[in-house]
């Protein structure tokens, strides 16, 4: 049977974390705990980093921000289906550091899931070129594809959805 993440607890003795064990003490301090994020880049293990959380966090503490916008609403101040004071992770494609305004007070911890360039751009590809067969659509080259995507893919990635900024073009 799979533990359920409850949080963590530090032990200043030992400078170790771990987990919380079912039983430990849940105090007021539970929601002024961390909150990790998991800003997600395409091809770079998001849905088993997903299912992972999906499958050990409690109920109510994991959010995927699947959509722009969509989990903003679900933690929206007029009855949100999730409560920002019980939440301690949030991942997702859609993920911005706006979402931060809703921890305020609150340790946020951000990881990011890097993957080497080319590995990630052949994965990508096959992807899209799957996705375009399933479709009825054409495939195009290999070669195209790396002319027509961003030089710095990751990091195009994160500034537009993470920082929410467009890349700017020279002209």
């Amino acid at each position: 049977m799979a533990r359920r993440w409850t949080g963590d607890v530090f032990s200043a003795k030992t400078g170790i974390h771990r987990a919380a064990a079912p039983g430990d003490a849940m105090t007021e301090a539970a929601s002024h705990s961390s909150v990790y994020f998991f800003p997600h880049i395409p091809k770079t293990a998001g849905q088993t980093i997903r299912l992972h959380l999906a499958e050990h966090c409690a109920s109510g503490t994991f959010l995927h921000v699947a959509r722009p916008g969509s989990s903003e609403r679900l933690l929206g101040r007029r009855g949100g289906a999730f409560d920002p004071a019980k939440l301690r992770a949030l991942a997702g494609h859609y993920l911005s550091q706006s979402y931060e305004t809703y921890f305020p007070g609150r340790d946020i911890r951000r990881a990011v899931l890097l993957r080497e360039p080319i590995d990630l751009q052949l994965s990508l590809y096959n992807f899209r070129m799957m996705s375009n067969l399933a479709r009825g659509l054409g495939t195009y080259s290999f070669d195209l594809h790396l002319r027509s995507s961003p030089r710095n893919f990751m990091a195009h990635h994160l500034l537009g959805r993470w920082l929410g900024l467009r890349w700017l073009r020279a002209a």
